[in-house]
C-alpha cells in the first residue's frame, strides 16, 4: 500500500516538471502565446498521465483504488501550483 500511494504521488506531482519545462521553453520564445504554451503543456501532461495510469493498471502492481487516489489528488495539487506559476510568469512579462 505504501509502494502504491509512493508511486501515485511521484507521477503526480512529476507533471510539475513538464510545467517548469514549458515555462523554461517559453521564456526562450517570448513571441509564443500563451495559449499556445499552455495547450502543449496541458497534452503532455496528459499524454505522461494515461501513460502512467495505463502501464500501472494493465500490470496490477499496486493495489489499483489507492493508486489511484494518490494520483489523482497529487495531480490537482500540482495543477493549483502550477496554476500560480503561470499567472505569475504571465504577469511579470
Amino acid at each position: 500500500m505504501t509502494a502504491a500511494i509512493f508511486a501515485g504521488v511521484a507521477i503526480g506531482l512529476s507533471t510539475v516538471f513538464v510545467s517548469e519545462i514549458m515555462l523554461r521553453y517559453w521564456k526562450s520564445r517570448p513571441s509564443e502565446t500563451a495559449i499556445g504554451i499552455l495547450l502543449r503543456g496541458l497534452l503532455l501532461r496528459t499524454a505522461l498521465v494515461l501513460s502512467a495510469l495505463v502501464v500501472v493498471l494493465s500490470r496490477g502492481w499496486f493495489d489499483e483504488i489507492v493508486f489511484l487516489t494518490a494520483l489523482f489528488v497529487s495531480y490537482l495539487a500540482a495543477q493549483v501550483w502550477e496554476g500560480f506559476r503561470y499567472q505569475r510568469f504571465i504577469h511579470s512579462r
